[in-house]
């Protein structure tokens, strides 16, 4: 009973103040505080350090021995052998000395016997269990191996073998391993404070931060994560590119140039030094040697899809002949690509910010002509109804932002639709001859291409 008391008013500890000298103090601080006030008998101020120390390392063996230490003074067995037991997971996981592990597990044992067999069994399955894991990923079943891992992770949380053996076969290029895969660190070698210095020397264009990689060259004032974050996306984005277009791939052999990433932090400051300048309703270009865009509300995820975009006409220019709404409609459909936790480069994802607003025009209807619908004192706004399909390809439209939810839906559309009977992609062969013998120009070479459309000139 006295123990649960003790327990209780620990939990409540934190809500009364401690005197200043000891208020929030760090780890370290902690855990020489709850020594002291131990040594004194103060277990109840001890107990709130411990648990202090322990948020801030939850992995801290001193502090674990600490709580063991804690137990035993209040003689709570229960909290004195689960302390314990924690205690000597962490010190086989960090590779203590054999004779602290040893005392540890005597230690434990005399407490409760039965810990004993709990030991030989854990060993034993573990065992049996990263040799089934073996198997399964020789025989290139990464799932089972993942599922199997998982059991012997479960019998010991801190066994870094089976962690790390799960990282590894998820850092696969598979998109349904990426859930258990884990996010490469693009920052463990620097600290925030160097990060913070870092961005209050480049925090203007004129001192902008630069970083070469092998295709591009990303320069930007919006801070260091964002010049690494970009850097590593499109790195993995432009071996995306060269596979969908089949250009520059080693089969291929044809050579693709470094272009260069100009992020800018502000929209103004991308509107007023873009090159050209930028047009005042884009959220970013191509420029033929460049992709220029900024941070804005969306973020850096929002960033991104411009980015993904805008990089994409640079393929379409040096693998296909589109033109206008084609080459438009082709980089759209990159705004729904996404980079998992491992890597992979999911791609053929529908952009949602084009999906929607095409549904509800749809909805409403069909464009009579390629001016029909639109305000003439706001030209950049989207016309209630939809555009068939005749008057996208017809091209007779100044391009704005009305016409991007369209050509994304066209080329989507014509990439993605199946045969209900027998699954067969329909138009997915016949779009790659239209976008060569066309150019997306209204009079194509039509005895090269059958797109076999029927009624799809109410799209």
């Amino acid at each position: 009973m006295t123990s649960k008391l003790l327990l209780l008013l620990a939990a409540l500890l934190p809500l009364v103040a401690l005197p200043q000298e000891e208020e929030a103090p760090g780890h370290e601080q902690a855990l020489v505080l709850a020594e002291r006030a131990l040594d004194s008998g103060a277990k109840i101020k001890a107990r709130a350090l411990i648990q202090r120390a322990l948020e801030r390392d939850h992995k801290s063996r001193r502090a674990w021995a600490l709580r063991a230490r804690w137990a035993e003074a209040v003689g709570d067995d229960d909290e004195l052998l689960y302390a314990l037991h924690r205690g000597l997971r962490l010190a086989e996981a960090q590779k203590a000395e054999r004779s602290e592990i040893e005392a540890l597990r005597e230690r434990v044992i005399a407490l409760d016997p039965i810990a004993r067999d709990l030991f030989a069994m854990k060993q034993l399955f573990r065992k049996k269990l990263l040799k089934i894991a073996s198997e399964y990923e020789k025989k290139d079943r990464p799932h089972g191996a993942i599922r199997v891992l998982k059991e012997a992770l479960a019998l010991d949380p801190e066994d870094e073998e089976s962690r790390a053996a799960i990282e590894r076969i998820a850092s696969r290029p598979d998109p349904s391993l990426a859930a258990d895969a884990k996010p490469k660190d693009l920052f463990a070698n620097v600290s925030r404070e160097w990060i913070d210095e870092h961005d209050a020397q480049h925090e203007e264009w004129e001192t902008r931060a630069k970083s070469e990689r092998d295709n591009y060259t990303t320069h930007t004032d919006a801070g260091y994560e964002v010049l690494i974050r970009a850097g590593e996306a499109m790195e993995q984005m432009n071996a995306f590119y060269r596979q969908f277009f089949e250009y520059g791939t080693e089969e291929d052999g044809r050579s693709v140039p470094r272009i260069a990433l100009h992020i800018f932090k502000t929209r103004d400051e991308y509107l007023a030094l873009g090159i050209g300048p930028p047009t005042e309703w884009s959220a970013g270009h191509f420029t033929g040697n460049a992709v220029e865009t900024y941070i804005g509300p969306g973020g850096f995820a929002g960033m991104t899809t411009t980015l993904f975009h805008e990089a994409a006409h640079q393929f379409v220019g040096l693998a296909t002949n589109a033109t206008g709404w084609l080459n438009e409609g082709l980089a759209s459909f990159f705004e729904g690509t996404r980079i998992l936790p491992n890597g992979t480069v999911i791609m053929n994802m529908p952009a949602n910010h084009r999906l929607f607003p095409l549904a509800e025009r749809m909805e409403h209807g069909w464009m009579a002509s390629p001016s029909d619908g639109f305000d003439a004192s706001n030209p950049n706004a989207s016309p209630a109804t939809a555009p068939t399909f005749r008057i996208l390809i017809e091209n007779q439209y100044s391009w704005g932002p009305a016409w991007y939810a369209p050509t994304w839906g066209v080329v989507y559309f014509l990439y993605n639709y199946q045969d209900a009977i027998d699954g067969r992609f329909v138009y997915r062969d016949a779009m790659k001859v239209f976008i060569d013998a066309s150019g997306g120009r209204s009079e194509p070479d039509w005895g090269q291409v059958d797109l076999s459309l029927g009624g799809i000139d109410s799209l």
